[in-house]
């Protein structure tokens, strides 16, 4: 009895403390390999219109051997590429087949892990209930008949608790997983105070406006690094420039430069870890989040529309006039078909059936409602839209309806910020060049003219000739 005993307690530890720390290891894996199958889908829903466009590209034999025999990694240049050359929705179903068989494999561990646990419940269970009637034969003249009924009842019917047991076990310790999850995210920080009554409450009456005349806040940032975590370097590397009231400026550079990490300093998504932004003259870290973004808006590349009809998504809290929102929506010149109360919604970002355009139209829309609008960013708005939508959008909105209002545009195309007060240049986090686009794109090896020279001839004349029609006391350089 004692053998039988020492056997099934080491079978025992064995189910609860191997197996167990291998099934919760196991879900973990899982469920970090779920998020790239969510995003997988989430993103052939946003881009389903292209897909199938794509869908009816026809390749020759030359191009599928070529593209079969390619390892297509998802950050490669030929993952860039498929969509232009037609291997879209094939880089796309295979990309989601990896994702999908990594969760498979994983899933199946833990499914392997909880079989085998039953088993081995089973094993336990068998040889405990051959040990107990090994013991009652040996020990026959010492029990009664009921006894040995009652022992041997309760040895048989071992195997189906014990079953339940290690089920229980399996699946608290794989429901861990989740509460360890919950238990990272307390520990994230936390969002700063949305209101800050001893600053908020103390503020200059026009603020954030500086200069007469003008609503725009004027921004300054001094000696300003941004990082997105202590263990990383920095994406903002000591930022001093100031941008007046009411100034058009333009904030371009390569990718990685640093360009949205600046915008996301200035919303405080992200707060300075050293240095410091200030706006009309004030410290935006000592002042409420609700305070400094309602002087904020943003217009991104991809708007975010509502479930839900346009004059939702214009006026979502209600706070304006009938009047107000008529006048405001007949400067969005949408085709007749689209009326404030047409519905939104059953595609990617509510946005089911409009255009990029009208969708960026919209976010303008949005933003002339806001009374306390003093700063504009614009988050390369123009990048998706044809270039008669861009020339419209900064006409009617930028130089007209948002005049005098701070504008920060993040540039895709320099067309768009060529007749801008300032530019600023960025390169690998820092300020590299900063000055008005014609002095730029005049002084001979400046980033801004090095970048004018790589859109061919033809592009750059026409990016100075429209700087100098803006610039004062200059000729126009030679192409």
């Amino acid at each position: 009895m004692l053998i039988a005993a020492v056997v099934i307690v080491a079978l025992t530890a064995v189910q609860l403390v191997a197996v167990e720390r291998s099934n919760r290891e196991a879900k973990r894996l899982a469920n970090t390999a779920m998020a790239p199958v969510l995003t997988d889908v989430a993103e052939a829903a946003e881009a389903a219109e292209l897909l199938r466009h794509c869908a009816f590209t026809k390749w020759d034999d030359d191009e599928k051997e070529e593209c079969e025999g390619e390892d297509e990694d998802e950050d490669s240049p030929l993952a860039e590429a498929s969509v232009a050359d037609g291997y879209a929705p094939r880089f796309v179903r295979e990309r989601f087949d990896r994702h999908v068989d990594e969760f498979l494999r994983l899933n199946l561990v833990t499914n392997s892990l909880q079989s085998w646990s039953f088993q081995t419940s089973y094993f336990v269970s068998l040889f405990f209930s051959v040990s107990a009637a090994a013991a009652i034969v040996l020990q026959a003249d010492r029990l009664s008949p009921a006894e040995s009924a009652l022992a041997l009842n309760y040895a048989f019917a071992l195997p189906y608790f014990l079953m339940f047991f290690s089920l229980n076990v399996l699946q608290v310790t794989a429901a861990l997983t989740a509460l360890e999850r919950l238990l990272e995210l307390l520990d994230l920080p936390h969002e700063p105070a949305w209101r800050v009554p001893s600053v908020d409450d103390h503020l200059p009456p026009r603020w954030p406006a500086t200069v007469h005349g003008r609503k725009g806040g004027a921004i300054e940032f001094c000696g300003a690094s941004l990082r997105y975590a202590p263990s990383l370097p920095p994406v903002v590397r000591r930022l001093s420039a100031r941008i007046e009231g009411g100034e058009r400026v333009g904030l371009c550079g390569r990718t990685g430069a640093g360009k949205s990490s600046l915008v996301a300093m200035l919303f405080r998504l992200v707060d300075a870890y050293e240095g410091c932004v200030r706006l009309g003259g004030v410290d935006i870290a000592t002042m409420g989040l609700q305070t400094l973004r309602r002087h904020l808006a943003v217009i991104p590349q991809v708007p975010l529309l509502m479930d839900g009809s346009i004059r939702l998504n214009l006026d979502p809290f209600g706070a304006h006039s009938e009047q107000r929102l008529a006048e405001v929506f007949a400067l969005l010149a949408l085709p007749p078909s689209i009326r404030l109360d047409t519905a939104l919604g059953g595609g990617a970002r509510g946005a089911a059936g409009l255009s990029a355009g009208q969708r960026q139209l919209l976010a303008f829309g949005r933003a002339l409602l806001r009374d306390k609008l003093t700063v504009l960013v614009m988050d390369e708005p123009t990048a998706n839209i044809d270039a008669e939508t861009d020339a419209r959008v900064q006409h009617t909105f930028v130089r007209g309806q948002l005049r005098g209002v701070t504008v920060l545009t993040v540039a895709h195309r320099l067309h768009t910020i060529a007749d801008y007060d300032v530019v600023l240049v960025m390169e690998a986090g820092r300020l590299v060049e900063q000055g008005r686009p014609h002095e730029l794109l005049r002084r001979s090896g400046s980033y801004l003219e090095r970048m004018s020279a790589e859109l061919g001839p033809e592009e750059s004349r026409a990016l100075r000739g429209r700087a100098a029609k803006a610039g004062v006391g200059w000729e126009e350089a030679p192409g």
